[in-house]
Parts: C-alpha cells; structure tokens; sequence
C-alpha cells in the first residue's frame, strides 16, 4: 500500500510541475499578446492558446507521470519504455486518474478564492474560471489521448 502512495505522489508531483510551467508559458504568451494587440480583448486567441498547452500539458504530464511510476528495469532485466509494458495499462490508469484528482484539487481553491469574487473577463489561468476549465480539460483530454495512442495494441489470439 506504501508504494502505491509514493507512486501517487510522485505522480501529483509531475503532474504540478507541468502544470506550473505550462501556466508561465501561457502567462507570458498572454502577455505578448496584450502587447501586441494593445490591451484589446482576443478571446479567442485566448482559448487557443490555453487548449493547445492543455493538451501538450497532458501529453507530457501523463508520459512523464508514467514513467516516474514504472520501475527502471522489466522482470526480464532489459529496459524498455512503460507504455509498451504489459502493465501499462494500470499505470497509465494511475496516472489518469491522479490528473483528474489534482485538477479537481485544484478547481476547489480557484472557486472558493477567484471565480466567485472576480467576474472580470481575464485572459490568464487560473484567474479566468472559462479558460482554467478549458485548460484543465484539455488537459485531463491530453492524458486519456496519451493512454489510448501510445500504449501498444493487445496481442490478438489466432
């Protein structure tokens, strides 16, 4: 049970960090964009901008989640990568649903602290209750794509 919860753990760890830079990214090319535009409201670019670094958030967050949760080294004592292990599977469940479980960890405190009190149209996450979900579901997206694209197909019997 202990290295379930250190896995858990390392996991909600990756997850953070990705989470963490993508949002400086997506902060910062905000900004850029406020720049260059002049303070005008581009909504749109706004959620482009925060759906594309959802998904890539995803894609890196769950394969990087993956790993750090996979042991180094098969049963058979060759290294190969986690998703083309036969559990693979599991991990990469793991990994999804501690994504979900750090982004609802993560909705509570935005609501309670900003999305109530702060109506103003913002282009930042998580100021911005709209962009946050459309950044936090793409997200969640990103990983479920990454669990079903990059784990290998199941062996058909003949």
């Amino acid at each position: 049970m202990l290295s379930v919860a250190k896995k858990l753990v390392k996991i909600a760890a990756c997850i953070l960090l990705y989470l963490v830079a993508f949002d400086i990214v997506g902060a910062l090319v905000c900004l850029f964009l406020d720049i260059v535009s002049f303070g005008d409201s581009n909504t749109a670019a706004y959620y482009a901008i925060w759906f594309v670094l959802g998904v890539f958030c995803g894609l890196f967050s769950y394969d990087i989640g993956g790993t750090v949760a996979s042991p180094k080294s098969n049963a058979d004592g060759t290294n190969q990568d986690w998703t083309s292990r036969e559990d693979s599977g599991k991990t990469g469940l793991l990994v999804i649903f501690t994504t979900s479980m750090v982004l609802v960890t993560l909705s509570v405190p935005c609501y309670l602290f900003l999305w109530q009190y702060n109506p103003e149209p913002s282009g930042y996450v998580p100021d911005s209750l709209p962009l946050t979900l459309t950044f936090f579901g793409t997200v969640l997206a990103g990983s479920v794509f990454a669990h079903k694209a990059l784990r290998p197909e199941p062996k058909k019997s003949a």
